[in-house]
This record gives structure tokens, sequence and C-alpha cells, in this order.
């Protein structure tokens, strides 16, 4: 249920059945009290006044004379005879809706009684053959058709024993507004999927393709179709995608352009610095060049994986995370999860993982690394035990070539784009990543969905 509540087709569909079934609800009650009480004065008034009638009719008559008279008066509807004793044994007390029309038009007589009520096949049988009074035709005894039967003492050896066809109830004259009502919610329920699945196909594909779009993903242009508002939606999506791939092309084949040309006034440079005596300036010169030479081939190299398209396997991510971690003396891996099937692309995932792992080992000395499979997402800790990163800049430590450490250089190659290279890949993962003090050391966090 609660699933069916959390989509907009279900929320729906409970919204336009709810509405007939209530309003539905309303009319047949309605109905019912009406028909009940209508019923009510029919049996009381119709029906009882004619066994009355009867047992009036035949009691004036001579004992010789009522044999035949009950001959003649037997039809469909009413069947009459004569017993020595009462054919049914339930007498009629106060409380039953027929003792006061008895009491007062018989008197202090003794009147017994029996009723068998309709059912359903009976309502069948009412609104769906052409003889409704098939049972008047049986036979005095038989209880299985529904019926009132009344026995009535005519003199202290004989009784009169009237059996009347017992009328439809209200809830089988009500049988066409629930067949009605059922068969409006199954159309109603039939229309309203094939229309919400018209309009949330495009819906789920647009969400999915937005997803994607968010993860830095390639998106296909989407199918324009469904009604004027989503087909309008699907358009500007699609201008707007094709809009945001173009700029990050743009920006992304300038940074390499750039870069490119870098090399050629950076080679220059280390040339001119060959003419320079200061032995001690000269050596300056030179480191100093060489930081923006590896600061450009790393930019390089980042613009390039940018623009790499790897396909997706799926990989084990303990196994994974293993691999990767025998690569370091000083990491050690613990997983609560012995295995845990997972979709990415694999020689990218591990790019991130070693850059969070080298610069735990780098400046934490010692990382741990924690596998948790939990309920909505898969969770990697990476801890390390190192003086951990102002809380101000906590922020800053996964931007794009940034240090924080004034001391670090880029001797050993280290520019910055580590951390930034990670956080890329698990964004387009659709997960998060978050450094946070621990007090001594550094915890990074990260959440995978899964």
């Amino acid at each position: 249920m609660k699933r069916l509540t959390s989509t907009m087709a279900g929320q729906l569909i409970l919204l336009f059945v709810s509405t007939v079934v209530i309003s539905q609800f309303v009319i047949g009650l309605a109905f019912f009290i009406k028909t009940d009480q209508r019923l009510a004065e029919f049996e009381e008034v119709e029906l009882i006044q004619e066994v009355i009638s009867t047992y009036k009719k035949v009691i004036l008559l001579p004992e010789n004379s009522q044999q035949k008279f009950i001959e003649l008066s037997n039809d469909v509807e009413v069947s009459i005879s004569l017993s020595k004793s009462p054919i049914v044994n339930k007498l009629v007390e106060p409380g039953n809706p027929y003792f006061s029309i008895l009491d007062r038009e018989l008197g202090q007589k003794t009147v017994y009684m029996r009723e068998v009520q309709n059912t359903w096949s009976d309502g069948l049988r009412f609104w769906f053959t052409d003889n409704v009074a098939d049972c008047g035709k049986l036979a005095m005894t038989d209880t299985n058709c529904p019926h009132l039967m009344f026995s009535i003492p005519l003199t202290d050896s004989q009784w009169l024993n009237i059996r009347t066809e017992n009328g439809p109830n209200e809830l089988i004259i009500l049988m066409p507004i629930f067949v009605s009502s059922l068969f409006i919610l199954l159309v109603i329920i039939i229309v309203t999927v094939f229309v919400l699945k018209r309009i949330t196909q495009p819906l789920e594909a647009l969400s999915e393709a937005a997803e994607k779009l968010g993860r830095g993903d390639n998106v296909h242009e989407l199918a324009v179709k469904g009604p004027q508002e989503l087909t309008k939606l699907t358009e500007t999506f699609n201008t707007m995608q094709q809009r945001l791939t173009r700029f990050v092309q743009d920006r992304t084949r300038m940074l390499v352009a750039v870069s490119h040309d870098l090399r050629t006034p950076i080679t220059s440079l280390r040339l001119r610095t060959e003419f320079v005596d200061d032995a001690e300036l000269k050596q300056k010169m030179i480191q100093t060049l060489e930081d923006m030479q590896t600061m450009v081939e790393a930019t390089l190299a980042f613009a390039r994986h940018e623009n790499t398209v790897e396909k997706m396997v799926e990989v084990d991510l303990a196994v994974t995370l293993q691999s990767v971690i025998d690569e370091f003396s000083d990491a050690e891996f613990r997983s609560k999860s012995k295995t845990h099937r997972y979709n990415c692309e694999a020689v990218s995932f591990k790019r991130a993982i070693r850059n969070l792992i080298d610069n735990a080992v780098t400046y934490g000395k010692q990382a741990y690394v924690y596998l948790d499979v939990q309920q909505s997402n898969v969770l990697i800790t990476i801890q390390d035990f190192g003086p951990g990163i102002p809380e101000n800049r906590l922020s800053d430590v996964f931007e794009p070539f940034v240090r924080l450490d004034e001391a670090r250089n880029t001797e050993n190659g280290n520019v910055g784009l580590g951390l930034s290279i990670a956080r890329t890949f698990i964004h387009k993962l659709g997960g998060s990543v978050t450094a946070l003090n621990t007090y001594p050391g550094l915890r990074v966090e990260i959440s995978l969905p899964k």
C-alpha cells in the first residue's frame, strides 16, 4: 500500500476509485434505506393482509367446502393446505415485525411462522430469469426456496397452512447498483492505468536521463511523446542537455588546448635557463618550470580522462577494494560483507579509491578501509590517523589544484587533482564523498547508491 500511494499512478487510481466507491456507497445507502422501508410496508400490508384475508375466508366456510376453496385458491405465489397439526413450530411473538398486525386482525390466536430469506442465487434468478415464481410451484413442504409459511388454527384439531413466496429483499433489488458500481470501477481502473502509463513512461525516462546527466554520463536525445505538457518538457530537457554537453566539451577542449600550448613556452624557458650564470637562481627557475610542467601534464591527463567513455561492468566490491589496498603496505581492509556485486566503471573506480587511499597513507601514515553494505546504500570508509584538515578547509579539499599544506610540493607528482578526480567519479555513480576530522586523523566516507 505504501508503494502504491508513493507513485502518481497509485495516488490517482486511489483517488478515482475512492471517489466512485464513496459516491456509490452514499447512493446505495439512500436506496437501501428507502427500499427497506418500502419492502417492510409491502410485507406488512400486502403479504400479511393476503394471509389474513385467506384465513378469514376459509374459517367462514363449512368444513366440506374448505378443501374445495383451497384447491381453487392455490397458485404459483400462494399455497394453502389443511393439516391436523401446524407444519411450522416457531411461534410469532412480540418483537416479530408481523406480530402487531396479526394480533390486531386475528386477536389472541396462536400463530406459527417460518421465514426463509433470499440468497444471492435467488437474486440472480430474480434479475436474470423470465419466470421469478419457480419456487411457488414447489411442494408445500419444500424449505429451500425463499418463502413465508404461516400455520393458523381453525379448530383444535385443524390448522390452516399458508405459504407465500418471499419477495426479494433490499440487497437483491439493489444488485444492479452493486454490479454497475463494480463495472464502473473496473472501467475506471483500466482507463486510468492506460492513460497514466502513457504519462508516466516519458516521466520515468526523463527522470532517468536527468539522473544520468547529473552524473556526467552521455545521454541520448529523448523521444518526444505524451501529452502536450510532457512533450514540451521533454523538448526543453533535450535542448538543455545539448547545451550543457556542448558547454562542457568546449571548456574541456579549451583546457586541453591551453595545457598543450603551454608545453612550448615551458620548454623554451628551460632552454633559456641554461644561459643564467647565477647557479642558485638557475636552480630555482628550473624547479619552478618543472612544477609548471607537472601541472600541465596532470591537467592534460585529467582532461583526457574526462573525455574517455569506459564501459560499465559488474565487479565485486570487496575483491576490488582488496586488490587496490594490496598496492599499499600501510593500508588494511575490513568488511562486514564478504561479497557485493556492483555495476561501475572498474578502472575509474580503482583509480578513485587509489587516490583516496594514497592521500590517507601519505599524510596519515596508516589507513584503514571499511566496506559496509547497508539497506539503501554502500558505505566505504577510509580512516587515517594524521593531523587532519582545518575545519574551515574541509569543503575545499576535493577542489581541483587545492593543496592545503604549502610544504607539499609537486616533487611526488601531487598537483591537487587526485581527490578532485575521485569526487568526480563518485558523483558520476550517483554517490557522495565527505571528509571529517576524527581527532586524531581524517575520515573520508563514500556513499554509493545500492
